[in-house]
This record gives C-alpha cells, sequence and structure tokens, in this order.
C-alpha cells in the first residue's frame, strides 16, 4: 500500500496455526535500478504480524512490491506491483 510520495506499507499476517518459515522482502524499484530490503524471516502462528513502512531512495520510487519467500529460495509469492 502507498502511505506517501516515497514510502510504501507492507503488511503480512499469519492466520495459519503453524510458524510461517519465510522470508519477506520489499523491492523497490526505479531509473536507478532497484533495492530489496529484508524485513523478516518467519512469522508466528495465529496472528503473527509485520507491518513496515520503507521509504524507497530517490531513483527508486517508481514501483515497489512484496515477496514472501521460502527460506529454501524454491517458491516466492508477490503481492501486486504498487506504484509509488
Amino acid at each position: 500500500m502507498r502511505v506517501s510520495a516515497n514510502k510504501v506499507q507492507l503488511n503480512f499476517t499469519n492466520k495459519t496455526y503453524g510458524t510461517i518459515h519465510s522470508e519477506f522482502f520489499l523491492n523497490c524499484a526505479g531509473p536507478s535500478g532497484q533495492m530489496v530490503y529484508d524485513l523478516k524471516k518467519g512469522l508466528k502462528p495465529r496472528g503473527g504480524y509485520l507491518s513496515s513502512v520503507i521509504t524507497c531512495p530517490k531513483g527508486l520510487q517508481d514501483s515497489a512490491i512484496g515477496i514472501q519467500r521460502t527460506l529454501s529460495g524454491s517458491d516466492a509469492w508477490y503481492t501486486p506491483r504498487i506504484a509509488i
């Protein structure tokens, strides 16, 4: 979700009964390339919550995408592209 001109807020909630053994990232992109922010590893069961506001640096403020990747790196899920 876009918060302001260069900030993005990303929320993940674990509603399952087990720990989500994943890594959570935010990728900011723009004409200068892209930068990935490592937000958290693992979310505890039943309500484990991650909420983070990231300021994308100048030159990386066109779009952002949230990523959840298994710790083995074999599977990944992406949020819709966020225009910032």
